[in-house]
């Protein structure tokens, strides 16, 4: 048996802005990723929560 593991790497700018812009991707990572460093220098911006059109997607 094989096991694929892939990693995506993506700068705090990237995902942030796509937090703000309520990215269904980028908030499942928030809520269910794990984070492998943290220099404590930046944040994750909140997630407002899913617009009508990305709620249809889950």
């Amino acid at each position: 048996m094989e096991i694929v593991v892939q990693t995506l790497v993506v700068n705090i700018s990237a995902a942030n802005k796509a937090l703000e812009k309520n990215q269904y991707f980028y908030s499942g990572i928030k809520k269910e990723g794990i984070e492998l460093f943290n220099s404590s220098r930046y944040d994750f911006a909140s997630f407002k929560g899913l617009s009508v059109n990305n709620k249809a997607f889950q």
